[in-house]
């Protein structure tokens, strides 16, 4: 379990740019001769892809429920129509 933890550690470091010349160099060798190793990158990889994507959505429902209230609100009324003035569909 340790050696898979540390491989996630080096891995996390190589694709944010934090290793070292050094570094990077024996993980590009490991990645070369260690199937095994380049799974557990492209798993990473994918895993941290459908992040992106589930962060993205819920962003946007956020973004919309945001839009929604402000441009229903009375309150808002002469923002809401300024808005629309600047961008008409």
């Amino acid at each position: 379990m340790k050696t898979s933890l540390n491989n996630i550690r080096v891995i996390e470091k190589f694709l944010d740019g934090s290793l070292s010349h050094d570094e990077s160099l024996k993980f590009l060798t490991k990645m070369s001769s260690d199937q095994g190793f380049r799974n557990i990158l492209n798993l990473h990889q994918s895993a941290l892809a459908l992040l992106r994507m589930y962060h993205r959505k819920k962003l946007k429902v956020i973004l919309e429920d945001v839009h929604h209230k402000m441009m229903t609100n009375p309150l808002n009324a002469t923002l809401a129509q300024d808005i629309k003035n600047i961008f008409p569909q």
